[in-house]
C-alpha cells in the first residue's frame, strides 16, 4: 500500500504540472487570437474571458490525456534513472504488478475525461457559441470601445468613434458618427456628425434602437464640393437597423451526448465514438507510456521521450482520420474508431511483455537442446 501511494502521487503530482503548463499554452494562443478580434471591434472585450471560460473544458478534454501519458513516461523514467525501480523490483514487484499499479491512477483520469468529452464539454462549448453568435448579431454599438473606429454598417460607411465611454452610464462623450445619407432621386451625400455626448436608446412602442446625440454638429455634402449643409443641434436621433437575426447552427461538438446516441446520422456516430475514445485513449496510452519508461542512467529520464509522444499522436491522429471516415460514410461505423484502440492495445501489450514472451520461448527451446546432450 505505501509503494501503491508513492507511485499514485508521483504519477498525479507530474500529471497536474504538465496539465497546468499545456494548458497556459493553449489558453495563451486562443488569448492572442480573441484579443485581436476584440481589437478589431468583431468581439467584446467583456467576452474575451468568458468565451475562454467556456472553451476550458474543450481544451482539457484533449491536453489531459497527453499530460497523463507524459507525466506516466517521466515519474516511472525517474524511478528507473534513480534506481528506485530496481529495488521495487528486488520486492517482488513485476511488470503487470506496475501496470495494475498505474492503471489505478489512468482509470481515475479516464473518467475525468469521460465526464468532460461526454458531458460538460458539449454543454459549454455551446455557451461558448452562442456568445460569439450573440456578438456577431449585436449592432454594433456594444462592441464601441473608446478611442476607436467602429464599422456599423459596412455597407452604408457607417462609422463611429467615441473618446471616452462612462462604464456604468453607457454615456458616450465625444462623439463622431459617418454615415451616407440618400436623398430622394437617388442620389447619395455624407453625413458627417460631432457631438459633445451621445447615448443609445430603444423606443418603447415600435422596438427600434437610436443613437441620440446631444450639443452636436451635422455636416451634409459630397466631398470635393462646396455644396454643404450645416446645422447646429442640441439632441438628434439616429436610427440604428437592427441587424439581421443569423439563426446559430448546433455542430457535431455541441450537441448532447443523448442526441448523439438517438441519432443515425453517421457525423453524430463519428462524434458519438470520438467522445468515448477520448477516456478509452487514457487506459490504452497508459501500457505504452509503462513501456517506454524503461530507460537507465545513459538514456536519461527523457530517452524515451521523444518516441513515445510520437507514437502518441500517432495514435491521435488515427482516431481523428477514422472519425472523418466514419462521418463521411467510407467506413463502417461498427468497425469505426474501436480498431485503433485495439491496435494500440496490442502494441502496449507487446512493447511490456514482449521481451518477457520471448525470453520464455528461448528458455523453453534450449531446454530439450540441453537434455538430449546430456
Amino acid at each position: 500500500m505505501i509503494l501503491f501511494r508513492y507511485l499514485v502521487r508521483e504519477i498525479l503530482t507530474t500529471a497536474i504540472a504538465v496539465t497546468l503548463t499545456l494548458l497556459v499554452i493553449v489558453i495563451s494562443s486562443r488569448l492572442v487570437a480573441y484579443l485581436g478580434s476584440a481589437a478589431s471591434g468583431d468581439l467584446p472585450p467583456g467576452l474575451v474571458f468568458s468565451v475562454i471560460f467556456f472553451r476550458l473544458p474543450g481544451f482539457l478534454e484533449l491536453i489531459v490525456p497527453l499530460a497523463f501519458f507524459v507525466s506516466v513516461l517521466l515519474a516511472l523514467g525517474r524511478l528507473y534513472v534513480d534506481s528506485e525501480m530496481t529495488v521495487i523490483s528486488a520486492c517482488g514487484i513485476g511488470p503487470l504488478r506496475l501496470l495494475l499499479i498505474v492503471l489505478a491512477p489512468a482509470l481515475l483520469v479516464a473518467a475525468l475525461v469521460g465526464s468532460l468529452s461526454l458531458l460538460i464539454s458539449p454543454a459549454s462549448t455551446g455557451h461558448a457559441r452562442q456568445l460569439l453568435h450573440d456578438a456577431g448579431n449585436s449592432s454594433g454599438l456594444e462592441l464601441l470601445s473608446a478611442g476607436r473606429f467602429r464599422v456599423i454598417n459596412q455597407g452604408r460607411g457607417q462609422v463611429t468613434y467615441v473618446d471616452n465611454i462612462d462604464k456604468d452610464s453607457g454615456e458616450m462623450m465625444g462623439v463622431f458618427a459617418a454615415d451616407r445619407y440618400t436623398e430622394n432621386d437617388g442620389s447619395s451625400r455624407q453625413a458627417l456628425i460631432v457631438a459633445e455626448r451621445g447615448h443609445s436608446r430603444t423606443d418603447p412602442d415600435s422596438g427600434e434602437r437610436y443613437l441620440v446625440l446631444q450639443e452636436g454638429t451635422r455636416y451634409l455634402g459630397q466631398p470635393g464640393e462646396l455644396d454643404f449643409q450645416v446645422m447646429d443641434f442640441d439632441t438628434m436621433g439616429q436610427r440604428l437597423e437592427t441587424p439581421r437575426s443569423t439563426p446559430i447552427y448546433r455542430k457535431q461538438d455541441t450537441l448532447t451526448t443523448a442526441e448523439l446516441w438517438n441519432s443515425r446520422r453517421p457525423d453524430s456516430r463519428a462524434t458519438l465514438q470520438w467522445r468515448f475514445s477520448l477516456a478509452i485513449l487514457v487506459v490504452v496510452s497508459t501500457l505504452t507510456a509503462v513501456a517506454m519508461s524503461r530507460t537507465n542512467n545513459r538514456r536519461g529520464r527523457y530517452g524515451k521521450l521523444f518516441p513515445a509522444f510520437l507514437l502518441f499522436m500517432v495514435y491521435l491522429v488515427l482516431l481523428n482520420a477514422a472519425r472523418e471516415a466514419v462521418s463521411k460514410e467510407r467506413l463502417s461505423p461498427l468497425l469505426g474508431l474501436w480498431w485503433v484502440h485495439v491496435l494500440f492495445l496490442l502494441v502496449g501489450l507487446v512493447l511490456i511483455f514482449g521481451g518477457d514472451l520471448r525470453r520464455y520461448w528461448r528458455a523453453r527451446q534450449q531446454a530439450p537442446a540441453e537434455l538430449g546432450s546430456h
